[in-house]
């Protein structure tokens, strides 16, 4: 079974991003000189989430503008995920994953590439993963590419069970109303909420105790210095739980590009 390649689209240009941070050159130098298929595979993930996957980097090159700016092209192979969104108008943009100091080579490596609507990088090429713009590229043994077994996920079977016979769509037809989004984003906060309220409990009865404990007089109760010290552990990782929740439910967009704590990269792009 074959799997066409895309054509080298533009992922990400030195200089500064639309959010104000910088991409170094030798960062994509070095991307394009140290990836490979057998070292590591850059698989793409939608919005930079570790779902299911939407395909993967077949191949990177770096071009040279006349300006000096340094641009990473790269070819893709999509999987029925990414082919079915990309037709409906749906992440067409690539955000690169960048991986430093990979396997304490000293250098950076491409870690993932997050399929996104709003990539940092300027200059991104929007990907066609359609048979048809493929046709200009060799295609490509999927077993030489990907040596792991197909296996695809519970999520994954269960939308192609959907997708499999669901009419073709345009961009627009798949936009929801403002009606929509707010119900949405209410049910999100909802179930957010219900999430953190335990957290929050234990948080607040730990907290209490601790602030209370050097005050008590009944020796049953007293704490010995070590309890103490877990007590105070545990409060402090309560704390950054509730603050990471706390985070997720003020709902950052993906495309704002916060999710290198996530990936656990060293930037996303």
């Amino acid at each position: 079974m074959t799997t066409p390649a895309t054509p080298f689209r533009r992922i990400a240009r030195s200089g500064p991003t639309a959010d104000g941070r910088t991409i170094k050159p030798e960062w994509l130098r070095e991307m394009a000189e140290t990836y490979s298929l057998e070292t590591s595979t850059a698989q793409l993930w939608p919005e930079h989430r570790r779902d299911d996957t939407m395909g993967h980097v077949r191949a990177l090159q770096v071009q040279e503008t006349d300006e000096g700016a340094v641009e990473l092209y790269a070819s893709f192979v999509a999987n029925r995920i990414g082919q079915y969104d990309n037709e409906a108008g749906q992440k067409r943009y690539a955000s690169v994953e960048v991986w430093p100091n990979f396997a304490k080579s000293g250098k950076v490596y491409l870690g993932g590439v997050g399929l996104t609507d709003n990539p940092a990088s300027l200059g991104t090429q929007s990907l066609q993963f359609s048979t048809r713009a493929c046709e200009a590229s060799d295609a490509i043994e999927t077993t030489e590419l990907n040596k792991q077994p197909d296996s695809p996920g519970f999520f994954s079977r269960l939308r192609e069970s959907f997708t499999a016979a669901r009419p073709e769509t345009t961009r627009e037809s798949t936009d929801m109303t403002d009606e929509q989004l707010q119900a949405l984003g209410a049910a999100a906060a909802a179930g957010v909420a219900e999430a953190i309220a335990p957290l929050a409990e234990a948080f607040n009865a730990l907290s209490e105790k601790i602030t209370t404990a050097p005050n008590t007089t009944d020796e049953a109760d007293a704490l010995t210095p070590e309890a103490f010290a877990a007590l105070q552990q545990q409060l402090q990782t309560l704390t950054e739980q509730f603050a990471a929740l706390t985070a997720e439910q003020s709902g950052t967009d993906a495309g704002e590009h916060t999710g290198a704590a996530i990936v656990g990269f060293g930037d996303v792009l």
